[in-house]
């Protein structure tokens, strides 16, 4: 069966708009994206991928409107990063 392209969801960008923070999808299944997987790829490119729990100041039990103050302070430090291709 063939794909159809499907932009990923953007769940928050950095404070200048220059790099984005997507959801990855299990499986590449856009009707299923991942709880606490994230990617900086909006192709979802091997190596951009992680678990938002990884994350130093990640807190147990924290919800997803927290997360978003956290990703963008992560994309505005440089700790989280696009592929070369997609800056």
């Amino acid at each position: 069966m063939p794909y159809k392209w499907v932009e990923p969801d953007v769940f928050v960008t950095s404070t200048d708009g220059s790099a984005c923070v997507y959801r990855a999808y299990k499986q590449d299944q856009w009707s299923m994206p991942m709880t606490y997987w994230f990617t900086t790829s909006y192709c979802e490119e091997y190596g951009y991928e992680f678990d938002i729990r990884a994350l130093p100041e990640y807190e147990t039990g924290s919800s997803e409107h927290s997360w978003k103050p956290l990703l963008r302070k992560c994309l505005d430090e440089g700790r989280l990063v696009s592929p070369p291709d997609e800056e």
